[in-house]
Order: C-alpha cells, then structure tokens, then sequence
C-alpha cells in the first residue's frame, strides 16, 4: 500500500513510496526503472520511491535521504556522477544527524563499490 507523508529530514518535503495500487505507480514505474529505487522531482520538492522494491527500514531511509540531498544541494534532472557522490556523502551526514547510524553505515560501505572511489568520513563526538 502506497504512503505519503513528510521528510523528517527536511519537513518541507513530501516523500511518496508508490505500489502498484496507486493510480500513479503505472506512470512513474519507468522513471524508477531509469533512476533505480527512487529520485527526486526537484523543482516541487517531492521524493518518490519504488514501494514495490522490498528494502530494509535503512535502505529506505538511505534512499529518501540521498533523493532529499539532490534537492538539498539543488540539483537539476540533468545529473552527473559528481551530483551523485555529493547526495550520498550529504545523505550520511542526513542520516547520522537523525540517528539512523545503520543506514549512514549502508552507504559508507557501498561507496566504492557505487561511485569507484574512496571517501573518508571524520567523525567526532
């Protein structure tokens, strides 16, 4: 079932997980197929994610927080690779400022494998 609500990491932004009983999974389903589990419409602020994809409660805040980045960092559709690196390294700092440390860790262990580089993450405490 489909669900609609606001982003906790940025309250202004609406964050739509679509399954196939929502009028509007039909439409949006190859843009998932192009983007992968989710992106963001940037010019009205609103992240969609494939809620037919089975994720773990950190892979889809993962999701929602690397989509929020791109619009965060005012990225257009027109992405490149560099867009993509900034919205997960924006999307850990989301994510460990909510607590969700699991998923910060999530992306900081796919981060080679994603972008073929290696990024240093400072911690303090």
């Amino acid at each position: 079932m489909s669900k609609t609500y606001f982003s906790e990491f940025k309250s202004d932004v609406a964050v739509a997980i679509l399954t196939k009983d929502d009028y509007r999974y039909d439409v949006i389903k190859p843009l998932f197929d192009i983007c992968g589990f989710g992106f963001a419409e940037t010019s009205s602020g609103c992240v969609f994610i494939d809620g037919e994809v089975k994720l773990t409660k950190d892979e889809l805040k993962w999701v929602e927080a690397h989509e929020l980045a791109h619009i965060m960092l005012k990225h257009t559709k027109d992405r490149n690779e560099d867009d993509e690196v900034a919205a997960d390294m924006f999307a850990i700092i989301l994510l460990k400022d909510k607590g969700y440390h699991k998923a910060a860790q999530l992306v900081e262990d796919k981060f080679l494998e994603r972008h073929k580089r290696w990024i240093a993450i400072v911690t303090g405490k």
